[in-house]
């Protein structure tokens, strides 16, 4: 892959809600119906009552098929497909839409005609993609169509097939893979990187493999293992990552830490806080219209501890979506993962040590001082955290 000089778009600071911006999220109303991605009416639409269990041979198909997509890297027509039913929930329902995709992502199909020699030697045939999409949600048990629409495809009324349609489980994602940082210092610091375009998500990660391979680089990037000699390496990493995905965002939230007891407790209020800040950050920047769903993944520490604290989270957001947005907030996967499984998540780590450096700067300056600033000044922040504006439409640090 090719990754072209990443050039930011320069954006000047407003505290105005831009001419034409969604209106603020207070007091939605209920009773707007959502916005979901609708199908097309003409494409065609195959029956079927819901699946049966997968059997303990497909049970072990499926955990690997999700391994290889995690991985970042399909290569397989299987984890091609399921790599776009599960960051296009529209191709779930829809196999037009999940061809297109396909030959557009993994084919070189561009949306110019078609040929009768492209349909032969160059564009995956349709009953091929079909075959492959229907093991994975009838046997696999993954990226399954709407409850509504499995079962009553053929017998849907217009107004069923509307709610249907409408349903959360359609609504586009936005991915939000986060850290924290300074509990030993005087701010608490939880942040990351939110994605709302499946396609740079997988370029993101495509890139940073084929950097890896081409430099031999088999460690982690970790902001707190960052060693003077490995200062060119993640320059380098986090070029190669705002020029893969060009609309990524980078979000943090800070809390000056004196008065706390439990900072496990603080810091899980913290995450909370800034998925809603986040949110509607988001909405009203009209970078992610509402409604979504939205996916969170941070990194893994403990087992027991990470259940506990994902599911408390997870709770207090879906509260949050229904109560205080009328359901335009949907609730997607909710994950800690080691990070080595999520380049992203590796990102969202460097991110939020520089935060931290300069919020809990050191007593003497060194080589993280200068990459902090350098990647701030990279996505858009300024340096120094008296400065950092959450009025910006791309990177933002929040204040409780």
């Amino acid at each position: 892959m090719t990754i072209q000089p990443h050039n930011r778009p320069h954006r000047e600071a407003s505290r105005h809600i831009p001419k034409g911006a969604p209106a603020p999220l207070t007091n939605p109303n209920p009773k707007e119906p959502s916005q979901g991605n609708e199908a097309s009416a003409e494409c065609p639409r195959d029956s079927g009552s819901s699946p049966d269990l997968p059997s303990q041979k497909d049970q072990l198909k499926a955990k690997a098929l999700i391994r290889a997509l995690e991985s970042g890297r399909p290569k397989s027509i299987e984890q091609r497909v399921g790599s776009i039913l599960s960051h296009y929930p529209s191709t779930r329902d829809c196999d037009i839409d999940l061809q297109l995709k396909y030959w557009h992502l993994w084919d070189g199909w561009d949306g110019h005609p078609i040929s009768p020699s492209d349909l032969k030697k160059k564009l995956t045939r349709l009953n091929s993609i079909i075959r492959v999409r229907a093991r994975i949600q009838n046997k696999y048990s993954l990226f399954q169509a709407t409850e509504k629409i499995r079962k009553r495809r053929r017998t849907l009324s217009e107004e069923e097939r509307q709610v249907a349609l409408n349903s959360p489980d359609r609504f586009d994602y936005i991915s939000v893979f986060a850290d924290e940082s300074g509990k030993t210092g005087d701010y608490l610091v939880v942040g990351g990187v939110w994605i709302s375009d499946p396609r740079e998500l997988l370029q993101l990660e495509q890139a940073l493999a084929d950097w890896r391979s081409a430099n031999r680089f088999e460690s982690e990037l970790h902001f707190s293992e960052l060693k003077p000699q490995k200062v060119a390496f993640y320059r380098e990493a986090l070029n190669i990552v705002l020029s893969a995905a060009p609309s990524i965002a980078f979000k943090a939230l800070k809390l000056p830490k004196a008065g706390l007891s439990d900072i496990t407790h603080a810091l899980d209020n913290l995450f909370y806080h800034y998925i809603v800040k986040g949110v509607e950050h988001e909405h009203l920047t009209s970078r992610c219209v509402l409604p979504r769903q939205i996916r969170f993944w941070k990194d893994a520490e403990q087992p027991g501890s990470d259940l506990l604290r994902i599911a408390n989270i997870r709770n207090r957001v879906a509260q949050y979506g229904q109560a205080c947005l009328g359901g335009k907030l949907a609730i997607g996967e909710f994950e800690c993962k080691p990070s080595h499984q999520f380049a992203v998540l590796q990102i969202a780590d460097l991110f939020v040590g520089s935060v931290g450096r300069l919020l809990n700067p050191g007593t003497n300056r060194n080589h993280k001082d200068e990459f902090a600033e350098y990647l701030l000044e990279k996505i858009g922040m300024a340096k120094g955290p008296e400065v950092f504006s959450e009025d910006k439409d791309v990177s933002a640090l929040f204040n409780l």
